[in-house]
This record gives C-alpha cells, sequence and structure tokens, in this order.
C-alpha cells in the first residue's frame, strides 16, 4: 500500500495531503523510523521532511561551469505535489534558476526509471537520449536511463567529488 502511495505521488495521481494517512500508519507500525522521520519534519505532513534538502556544494559550483561550457543541464526528479490543486511542487524554486529544464514526474505522469520519463528530458533539452549523462543515486534509476541508450553515473554515499571527476572525464573538461 505505502509503495503504490508513493508512486501514485509522484505520477502526480494524489498530493503530500491526501496521502499522509497511509505514510503515518505505516510510521505507527514502526516507531524507530517514526522518531526518526519526525525530527526532519517542518509540518505535520510526513513528506516535509524533503523541504529540508540541500544543494550539494560541489554541483552547485560544477553546474554553472558545465552550463558555461556549453552543455546543458537539467534536473530530472520523482517529486509530489504538494497542494490539492497540484499546481506546488516540494521545492525546487533554485533548481528552475539554475539549470535549463526541470523535469518532474508529478507533471509528466511518469516517474524514473520508467524510459518515458528520460525520454521527455532529453526532448526537452534537444538532444538524443545518448548525448545525455544521467547522474542519480539509484542504481534503478541508472539503469533506466541506460536502457533509453544514456550514460549514467551512480553516486554512492553523497560522494560528489568522484562523480564530478567522472563527468569531467566524459566531459573533457575541467569543472571544480
Amino acid at each position: 500500500m505505502v509503495y503504490k502511495a508513493w508512486a501514485d505521488l509522484e505520477k502526480g495521481k494524489t498530493t503530500v495531503k491526501k496521502n499522509n494517512n497511509i505514510f503515518l500508519s505505516f510510521l505507527d507500525r514502526n516507531p524507530e523510523l517514526r522518531e526518526e522521520i519526525q525530527k526532519g519534519m517542518t509540518s505535520p505532513y510526513v513528506l516535509s521532511i524533503f523541504n529540508n534538502m540541500v544543494e550539494d556544494a560541489n554541483f552547485a559550483i560544477a553546474v554553472p561551469n558545465i552550463r558555461n561550457a556549453g552543455f546543458r543541464t537539467a534536473i530530472l526528479t520523482n517529486n509530489a505535489f504538494q497542494d490539492e490543486r497540484r499546481q506546488r511542487s516540494i521545492r525546487l524554486e533554485n533548481a528552475i534558476k539554475v539549470h535549463d529544464a526541470v523535469i518532474e514526474s508529478c507533471r509528466i505522469g511518469y516517474r524514473k526509471p520508467e524510459k518515458e520519463i528520460y525520454l521527455i528530458a532529453a526532448s526537452q533539452l534537444n538532444v538524443e537520449p545518448k548525448e545525455c549523462i544521467f547522474i542519480d543515486d539509484l542504481e534503478e534509476n541508472c539503469k533506466g536511463a541506460q536502457e533509453v541508450g544514456m550514460t549514467a553515473i551512480q553516486e554512492n554515499g553523497n560522494d560528489s567529488l568522484s562523480v564530478i571527476k567522472e563527468l569531467e572525464k566524459l566531459l573533457d573538461h575541467k569543472l571544480l
């Protein structure tokens, strides 16, 4: 039930507010997890923990350098609507200012690792999938990108420096 609720959120079929009770009942059965998650909640909604996400300092430097070198960048994210009118999603204000495109699963009805989301991302950047480098922390999302022809880099344990070094090799351009 939690998996379906999560998938429906990320595909824009429902909202954080409507699914909150499902997540709360799941946490009621997992008190240690509930205690940990409640530390990060900024409102009564379980998914408010994502409001605490911060931009990686290394990527904050690398992304403008990537764009200044003539490459396009995008954020491709599984995201959820916060409001009932399905207009406001979980915080991405800075990403919209920094990247050429922001593709949110809740707005297009597909989520990683579904192939359609990667194809939409490439299309919005006006490039072929084989011209894209996709970075993600989840192996299944990287595999989804590779299946449509993208090069994928998996970030392990918030090690952005090694990801950026690999990106520098692929782009043949210094980023930091």
